[in-house]
């Protein structure tokens, strides 16, 4: 659904700077300040049907995805409300697909992962709960980072 969105409402993307992609969508935080007066900073203008997209994308990604769900997690003790937290997750998503689609060989930290020590991934493949850099890194079939033991050879006949 976002995808179809983004694509329909922000052509052109790929081709924007990130600060431009991020205004485009309507993310990008203006100040509210008036001489030595300090307002809070609020996301404005741009394109509604791309954020209202991107909230549904991004509440998706911050329980799922590793790389938005650190970024979540670490901008709430930091003392960010959960809804600004949120839209700078928006706002990372946003910017990381304007990256993707102006360099396609662009890869995301978590899609360069290599398998576990015994060499084999889980049913659920590299990017889910089963990649080296969760907290239990231990593939699905053998549990072998739990069990502290070496996967079985493959025989070869």
């Amino acid at each position: 659904m976002a995808a179809a969105v983004l694509q329909a409402e922000m052509p052109e993307l790929g081709s924007l700077s990130e600060g431009e992609a991020a205004a485009l969508a309507g993310l990008a935080p203006y100040n509210c300040d008036s001489g030595p007066w300090k307002g809070t900073r609020r996301i404005s203008g741009g394109r509604a049907p791309v954020r209202c997209a991107l909230y549904m994308a991004a509440l998706s990604a911050v329980s799922h995805d590793r790389i938005l769900r650190d970024f979540y997690t670490r901008l709430c003790p930091a003392g960010k409300k959960p809804l600004v937290a949120l839209a700078a997750a928006m706002r990372k998503l946003v910017v990381l697909l304007n990256h993707m689609l102006r360099k396609p060989q662009f890869k995301l930290a978590s899609q360069e992962s290599s398998p576990p020590e015994c060499g084999v991934w889980g049913r659920r493949g590299p990017y889910q709960k089963n990649s080296p850099s969760s907290k239990n890194s231990l593939c699905l079939r053998h549990r072998c980072s739990e069990l502290g033991t070496q996967a079985p050879q493959p025989t070869s006949s």
